[in-house]
């Protein structure tokens, strides 16, 4: 049974090289004085504070164990290599003098980090966990700021401010003789792929499927949130494989057609026998929903449809359910990886390489050869250039080519060598497509801070959000070993999945294509208030956006209207969200009560309308 629902606060505290001094309410570990997490010792003294989750075990269990390995091979990292869960871990060896603070291999839980006065350093699970434990806040971090108006990303080891940095998943930082050691204790191997017939891998993808489903609900009465597409769904389904009837909760948008799977939602509840909870969202500011996660979390929200599911979410918790699964990062984890067009290539296979692009989902044998080429040239010959090739590349084409025309010149250097696309080609182990997928499901969500995300949007409400698509260890080196040839379908991605949960799931969601678009709702956002709102912020010289930001590129934006601006209409909408948003979070950094103004001006949202719906 887990326990995390009833886990204590999360873990922070400072490390003091000459000696923790006594803290009221804090813990000593050693040189560590923390707050939070759970706590065990060993016969030789050595200590494990633990947060997080387990699956299967109880928390004290597990640190007691750690605590115990640790005491035993005096090695932190050997220390922690069993675990397979979510968990922050700090770790003190007093035989070595040595702690240690880590994440999980997969980053599900965070560690920020910053220098304290006169050595040592102040530590915490999120950014708001640290900031209270500094004399000062620090200034934005100009390098991330500008990384995220740009690209939408943050640069690796970077927080959003100044001298915060995040660690990333399966970093260790080894504290010892008053200095700091950053090590990787994990990282996926390659070891090949285990191939087999149709038949077997498909059952192999479905117990993966299964068993990561299952170690996420981990005995507990859980919820799912259900869009209708095929992720979350077999999400749900594989919950009702483990003996539960969960509840679905949803989104559904009356008023935007394209946005809209209520139909699709229908025939998963009733094939399922689930109850199923929706929020007809008709409107709606994304601005105003996005208020208290800034203010709670001294984080900018970059995702715009974030005021869409806060009230799911609310709504759950109030239903009963402590937890929520959902499907995020399906389409990372089951999907093609079709840089094995440039291994066919690079191994001098040219015509199965050309086979293999038709093969891509959507292309097939009807395909133009225009486009066939096109798609070939992608993932092929591009996909074949070593990394050198990309770097020289980019250097040629310079920033300016390469950055966005809003961000300032002094900034646009950075912002071009901070996000690399193609860096996964630096490392040595493994294919190109093995190597891509490792960043997709290990590299890229560090970066977006998917992470993150999900986890403080359903902490913000009392829910604890799981996801066995993005923090299953088992899962994720499952896939990994799959050969990449059987995922091809020039019909229908992700089809080992779609086909073995036949009988599992309406064909109406198994062998449909259409993917949900969101932009009507950031245009209804915008129109409905948002855009007017942000355009008062960003206009006056001193807004706090125009210190990264090229004026005149701005003020062109402003002066347009969507279907005025040269780059076209969802480019200002995307423009506008990103500038408005990183505004938003700026000055509510600069004035502690710039948002409560903000509330007091926007319109206030209507009741969330619900509609429950049984199975028929």
């Amino acid at each position: 049974m887990s326990t995390l629902v009833q886990a204590p606060p999360r873990i922070a505290g400072r490390w003091h090289p000459q000696g923790a001094p006594p803290a009221d309410g804090a813990r000593t570990v050693g040189p560590i004085s923390l707050t939070g997490g759970v706590a065990a010792t060993d016969a030789t003294g050595a200590v494990c504070v633990l947060s997080g989750r387990i699956p299967g075990e109880p928390l004290d269990s597990v640190a007691a164990a750690v605590a115990e390995r640790l005491g035993r091979t005096h090695d932190p990292a050997a220390a922690l290599e069993p675990l397979r869960g979510e968990f922050l871990a700090v770790l003190w060896d007093p035989a070595t003098r040595t702690a240690a603070l880590s994440r999980d291999q997969l980053g599900a839980r965070g560690l920020h980090v910053h220098a304290a006065p006169g050595g040592g350093l102040v530590f915490g699970e999120e950014v708001a966990d640290v900031l209270p434990l500094l004399a000062s806040t620090p200034a934005p971090d100009r390098r991330t700021v500008a990384l995220l108006l740009a690209r939408g990303v943050f640069p690796r080891g970077h927080s959003v401010f100044e001298g915060l940095e995040r660690i990333p998943p399966a970093t260790m930082l080894v504290l010892r003789d008053g200095r700091r050691r950053d090590q990787t204790w994990w990282a996926p191997r390659w070891n090949g792929v285990e191939h087999g017939s149709e038949d077997e891998l498909i059952a192999r993808v479905v117990a993966g499927l299964d068993g990561a489903v299952a170690r996420s609900a981990d005995g507990e009465r859980a919820s799912v949130l259900l869009s209708g597409g095929m992720d979350s769904s077999a999400v749900a389904a594989g919950l009702v494989a483990s003996g539960q009837t969960p509840t679905g909760y949803s989104g559904v948008f009356p008023a935007h057609p394209e946005t809209d799977e209520s139909d699709k939602i229908d025939d998963v509840v009733d094939l399922l026998g689930m109850r199923s909870v929706r929020r007809e969202i008709t409107g709606g500011s994304a601005l105003g929903g996005s208020l208290d996660y800034v203010q709670r979390w001294r984080l900018p929200v970059i995702s715009p449809t974030h005021y869409c599911w806060e009230p799911v979410f609310a709504r759950a918790v109030a239903d009963g359910f402590p937890i929520m699964l959902d499907g995020e990062g399906g389409d990372e984890v089951f999907d093609v990886s079709a840089l094995l067009i440039a291994d066919r290539l690079r191994h001098g296979r040219a015509l199965s390489a050309w086979q293999l692009t038709r093969a891509i989902t959507g292309v097939g044998p009807d395909a133009s050869r225009e486009r066939v080429r096109r798609l070939f040239v992608r993932h092929g010959i591009n996909g074949a250039v070593p990394h050198l090739g990309h770097r020289l590349a980019r250097r040629k084409r310079g920033a300016e080519a390469t950055v966005p025309a809003w961000i300032r010149p002094e900034d646009a250097l950075g912002v071009m060598n901070d996000y690399d696309q193609w860096g996964f080609k630096r490392d040595r182990g493994g294919p190109l497509w093995w190597r891509e997928h490792v960043w997709l499901l290990t590299g890229i969500r560090e970066v977006i801070d998917s992470h993150g995300f999900v986890r403080r949007r359903a902490w913000q409400v009392g829910l604890e959000g799981r996801h066995p698509f993005m923090h299953d260890l088992d899962l994720i080196e499952m896939v990994l070993r799959l050969p990449p040839e059987a995922r091809f379908d020039h019909r229908f991605d992700r089809i080992l999945l779609r086909k073995g949960l036949q009988g599992r799931l309406p064909d109406s969601v198994r062998w449909t294509q259409d993917k949900r678009r969101f932009n009507g709702l950031l245009e209804a956002a915008l129109d409905g208030g948002d855009a007017a709102m942000f355009q008062e912020m960003l206009r006056p010289p001193d807004a706090e956006v125009r210190a990264f930001v090229r004026a005149e590129v701005l003020d062109e934006l402003l002066a347009a209207t969507p279907e005025t601006y040269r780059p076209g209409p969802l480019r200002w909408r995307a423009t506008m969200w990103r500038l408005g948003a990183v505004e938003t979070w700026l000055r509510a950094q600069a004035d502690s009560s710039f948002l409560q103004g903000l509330r007091d001006r926007l319109a206030a949202d209507t009741e969330p309308v619900f509609t429950v719906r049984v199975p028929r």
